[in-house]
């Protein structure tokens, strides 16, 4: 059932049913309400406030949506979707008649001990007047099997998640993750070869008291931050985290990938604009000892989307990595409304600025463009020459999206392509570099490639969802003595040539990855699921070479699924 068919009337019920305030939590960046959202948002026309290319969402923003899209009358495996959105973040629907929380099940009908999961999302909540809290665990466990391997692959990651809002005007949310994994061959390379862990700061060598194998890791991570009400429509948040624009699968400008960091952000939301200033502290590099501080470097970004149609969404990002002595902040670039590259000449053109455009637009509720476009050097004399110079450092992104594809209900299909032109986020040194801790603050290749992914999503049952994803990739190596552009930590200085710089220039690499994941939900928030994963990486090389194939079943609850897909 599509948005057409209660026409205009529909769509301004929807959108008068939402009251976008300034600032909440967020939703976790990876969960799966963002697919459903993602879905509905092509489907049903969402208001023009909104801004899905902006990511992480807030809870009170999803909450509404979900809730307005069940107002509208959507059925089928869509409609068991948002009642879990509902469910999740329901701090924000007190003022729901009592008869409606009884229709769509938000209350539990046997609480454990009377006090916990008096509603089936959350062990413990708290409503009053001025304060909600909300506590939940956070589990995930599974066990692999990999080719070759006489060692099994296994993750074990243990957590607790708290959040909770003062007033209406004071907002806080923090969780905390110990892991302990032994992750596939490809990620143990990765590690090896860029001297950090996916996703993670300092880590260890894990050795366990049962088993006696090599290349399993521990670490701990943690999220955390606090949301002040500024006004109706400003609104601020100083914590640790991640920030992610675009939206595709994989972002050209600020993605996921790279591990939490400290940062703080402002957002604007008036009319059809939300305006977005990040400003956070990085680390240059990551070792495996605690036993010097990591050396600091910082980000500056702004993001400023308009919606002038629900259907049309466009949006300009800019973004400065810079470090200055003793490590301190630049105060110049704290200008939210400025910018950065003006800036840089005023202190002399030491930092590494990057320019980007992102839009989407949706068509007949049936299928969503989008793309992005990262510019991070730019002389057009040289851009439109045929010398290929070293410094037409850009990347390219276009993707379609195809929700009830065929006229099948629940399967949905994505085409993207991403292109990346080689020494693209590099810079002088890792001071520069547009990275976090060794990991690529946007897309987890780094430079030096194209892409093409193909995506596939079903939902068979209102229980069960299946994904499968084919990535084809050509890239290229670096050579111990030759830096052809595709490592983003190594000084550009040091690069290849200065003319005749071509696309996937290098040893060249055909790496081609496939995934399988069928996910069964037993309970609210709790999975089983099961995983096929294999890639292919065959390099000129041959001492390159490597193929990691695996299957996996692992048991997930209040956690997302995160795959190694590089």
């Amino acid at each position: 059932m599509r948005a057409t068919r209660y026409g205009i009337g529909g769509l301004i019920c929807l959108m008068g049913v939402l009251s976008l305030s300034a600032q909440n939590t967020y939703i976790p960046l990876g969960a799966e309400e963002y697919r459903l959202l993602d879905r509905m948002s092509l489907l049903y026309a969402p208001p023009s406030e909104m801004h899905a290319a902006i990511r992480p969402f807030r809870r009170e923003d999803a909450a509404k949506l979900a809730w307005s899209y069940l107002e509208l009358g959507v059925t089928g495996k869509d409609r068991e979707g948002l009642i879990r959105i509902v469910r999740n973040n329901n701090e924000f629907l007190h003022q729901v008649d009592s008869s409606v929380h009884t229709s769509l099940r938000l209350e539990s009908e046997r609480p454990f001990l009377k006090s916990f999961y008096r509603t089936p999302a959350h062990l413990y909540e708290l409503d009053t007047e001025s304060f909600y809290l909300r506590v939940n665990p956070l589990i995930h466990f599974g066990l692999a099997r990999e080719q070759g391997d006489d060692d099994p692959l296994f993750v074990n990651r243990r957590g607790i998640e708290i959040r909770g809002g003062i007033d209406q005007r004071v907002f806080f949310a923090t969780d905390i993750i110990e892991t302990q994994a032994r992750p596939p061959s490809h990620v143990r390379q990765w590690v090896l070869d860029n001297k950090a862990y996916p996703d993670a700061g300092l880590f260890k060598r894990y050795r366990s008291s049962l088993f006696d194998f090599e290349g399993a890791y521990d670490y701990l991570n943690s999220s955390g931050y606090l949301g002040f009400n500024i006004s109706e429509h400003v609104g601020v948040h100083l914590g640790h985290g991640k920030n992610v624009i675009g939206d595709g699968y994989r972002s050209l400008l600020l993605s996921d990938f790279a591990k939490n960091y400290f940062y703080l952000k402002l957002n604007t939301r008036v009319w059809k604009i939300h305006y977005q200033n990040i400003f956070a502290e990085l680390s240059a590099a990551e070792r495996e000892s605690n036993i010097a501080v990591f050396p600091k470097k910082y980000l500056a970004a702004h993001y400023l989307s308009f919606r002038p149609r629900p259907n049309l969404s466009f949006g300009i990002f800019e973004a400065v990595v810079f470090a200055r002595e003793d490590n301190r902040f630049e105060l110049q670039y704290l200008n939210p409304v400025i910018l950065y590259r003006t800036i840089e000449q005023h202190v002399g053109s030491p930092d590494n600025v990057l320019i980007g455009l992102n839009a989407s637009w949706d068509i007949k509720h049936a299928v969503r463009l989008y793309g992005q476009i990262m510019l991070d050097e730019f002389k057009v004399s040289e851009f439109f020459s045929s010398n290929q110079w070293w410094g037409n450092k850009f990347g390219i992104q276009a993707g379609v999206k195809y929700p009830n594809a065929l006229q099948i209900e629940s399967l949905d299909l994505q085409l993207e392509y991403n292109r990346v032109r080689p020494f693209t986020y590099s810079h002088r040194d890792s001071m520069g570099s547009y990275a976090h801790f060794n990991q690529p603050l946007a897309h987890p290749l780094g430079a030096n490639f194209t892409e093409v992914i193909l995506g596939v999503s079903y939902q068979p049952l209102e229980r069960l969802h299946l994904q499968t994803r084919l990535f084809v990739i050509n890239t290229a190596e670096d050579t111990e003595d030759i830096y052809y552009g595709t490592s983003i930590l190594r000084p550009n200085g040091t690069r290849n040539a200065d003319y005749g710089v071509e696309q996937g220039q290098g040893v060249g690499v055909d790496n081609t990855i496939l995934t399988f994941l069928a996910r069964y939900r037993l309970k609210h928030n709790l999975f089983v699921e099961g995983e096929y994963f294999r890639r292919s990486y065959q390099s000129a090389d041959p001492s390159s070479d490597l193929l990691t194939q695996y299957v996996s079943l692992a048991v997930r609850w209040n956690l997302f699924y995160r795959l190694q897909e590089f």
